[in-house]
């Protein structure tokens, strides 16, 4: 199995799509929104959540132990772990 675990722009995306990679998209609440400007951080908001196989919104303070079983969750979905 090979993971990426960030794609931030257009081109990005449909690459990985083109090549049958199962895209997950994080909505992640940081609390830090305001103070991103960086062009690679905001592109991604153009792209439509349907270009993604899943969709994971998570509130504000989410743990990485939180936001790892979701994945594990939705790997498990898709048939790509057998645990």
């Amino acid at each position: 199995m090979i993971n990426i675990t960030d794609v931030r722009f257009p081109n990005e995306v449909a690459m990985c799509k083109e090549m049958g990679f199962r895209l997950v998209r994080l909505y992640r609440d940081t609390g830090k929104e305001d103070s991103i400007s960086h062009a690679s951080e905001n592109v991604f908001d153009d792209i439509p959540d349907s270009d993604f196989d899943h969709i994971v919104i998570e509130e504000e303070n989410t743990t990485l132990p939180v936001l790892k079983k979701r994945v594990i969750q939705i790997l498990n979905a898709e048939g790509l772990l057998d645990l």
